[in-house]
């Protein structure tokens, strides 16, 4: 908490060349999922749920699948830091791949290094299902 405002550290990526598109490889093992809260969430804490490959497998395709965001700058009035951050894990001798997914705002979904894609209503009705509350309500306000 600074100034009343709710913090939380979060990877970044920092200026770097744009390699194409946020992706993620196929069939991932598992997913773990750690919600960010809102500027204003009280208590300021994250929460983690870990699900198995068939989630993972899920959410990871509506990754690939969504729509990239058109070049120019772009305004989030909304925005309100609400966010998933999710690891996708694979077997032996694979890293894990880092997704992040603004819930609120233009709602992106971004990766250091890549352009951002679009949050669909897909990947968001597969968040809902593992999304604790407040996060829930904030999912549920969105896909109605």
């Amino acid at each position: 908490m600074t100034n009343g405002v709710c913090i939380v550290p979060r990877l970044s990526g920092g200026p770097e060349r744009v390699r194409g598109l946020v992706t993620v490889d196929r069939d991932p093992q598992g997913v773990t999922a750690v919600w960010i809260p809102s500027l204003s969430q009280r208590p300021c804490r994250t929460a983690t749920i870990r699900a198995g490959a068939s989630v993972a497998a899920r959410l990871a395709e509506h990754v690939r699948s969504a729509p990239g965001v058109g070049a120019g700058k772009v305004a989030c009035p909304k925005d309100d830091g609400s966010a998933v951050e999710l690891f996708f894990a694979y077997g032996s001798g694979h890293a894990l791949e880092y997704v992040s997914v603004a819930l609120r705002g233009c709602a992106f979904v971004a990766a250091p290094g890549r352009a951002a894609r679009q949050l669909t209503i897909m990947l968001l009705r597969d968040l809902a299902g593992l999304a604790p509350q407040p996060w829930a309500d904030t999912i549920r306000q969105r896909t109605g």
